[in-house]
């Protein structure tokens, strides 16, 4: 179980949340494929998966359940994209090396010398 918490931790340190776009009417309708994070007018955030952008609504389906959410594009203030984190992935990436390197030096200086 430990392991599994740890591999998911380690996927999540990959990722992060960027883009800032606000629906505009006169923009065409256009589809964001993966999860969108939408901050409204109320404060509130929805994550949504497979989000659609027209004019005058943003429609996706709730994570969770699958369930169908729209809300007015007047509504929303901005929406925000999961994309992957160049900057996270590559220190994730030298930390475990570390820890790799530790391990392996710890290891090393408590074998007995013969």
């Amino acid at each position: 179980m430990r392991r599994l918490a740890l591999v998911l931790l380690l996927l999540t340190a990959c990722t992060a949340w960027s883009g800032h776009v606000r629906p505009l009417s006169s923009e065409p309708a256009r589809s964001l494929s993966g999860e969108a994070r939408l901050q409204l007018r109320d404060s509130t955030t929805i994550v949504l998966r497979n989000v659609t952008i027209t004019a005058d609504r943003v429609t996706g389906t709730l994570p969770a359940d699958s369930q169908l959410f729209t809300v007015p594009s007047s509504q929303v203030l901005g929406i925000e994209q999961k994309s992957i984190s160049s900057s996270r992935t590559m220190l994730l990436l030298i930390s475990m090396g570390v820890g790799v390197l530790a391990v392996m030096l710890i290891g090393l200086s408590t074998m007995p010398i013969d």
